[in-house]
């Protein structure tokens, strides 16, 4: 795989978006665990927004080290996928927006996590990782 650089990179289409939000919802991850920096792991418990549409946002549960739950939302919005970790019915504890581009081969690309996928062809192994690498980003920011 070849090095891109800024010039190959143009905004993901919001189709391929929405695709690669459904993969991310239906892979309904539970039981897999996410280490931050500093050795503290959350533990994900399932998808929260099933019979939602991507476009109004995706929702996973998060279980917390102490055993708390809290929510991880991945948002739409102008391009990018903004995050957000909330409390359970609380307060907003941590947001950040990724850029997300698109490559002429169709792969959505996030420098700002260092992830690449095809949002069409991703394994299910695939759109835990990178799941993974969003839930570091945004928990990080807090």
């Amino acid at each position: 795989m070849k090095p891109l650089k800024d010039t190959d990179l143009a905004p993901l289409p919001e189709s391929r978006t929405r695709a690669l939000l459904r993969k991310v919802r239906d892979r309904d991850l539970r039981s897999e665990r996410v280490e931050l920096d500093g050795g503290r792991v959350y533990t994900f418990d399932g998808c929260a927004s099933l019979d939602q549409p991507v476009e109004a946002l995706v929702r996973y549960r998060m279980r917390t080290p102490e055993g708390q739950v809290e929510a991880f939302e991945l948002h739409m919005s102008d391009g990018d996928l903004l995050l957000q970790r909330r409390s359970l019915g609380g307060p907003l504890l941590s947001e950040t927006r990724v850029r997300i581009h698109g490559t002429d081969t169709g792969c959505a690309i996030a420098p700002d996590i260092l992830a690449r996928i095809d949002p069409e062809q991703a394994a299910e192994r695939d759109i835990a990782h990178f799941l993974r690498r969003l839930v570091r980003a945004c928990f990080r920011a807090a």
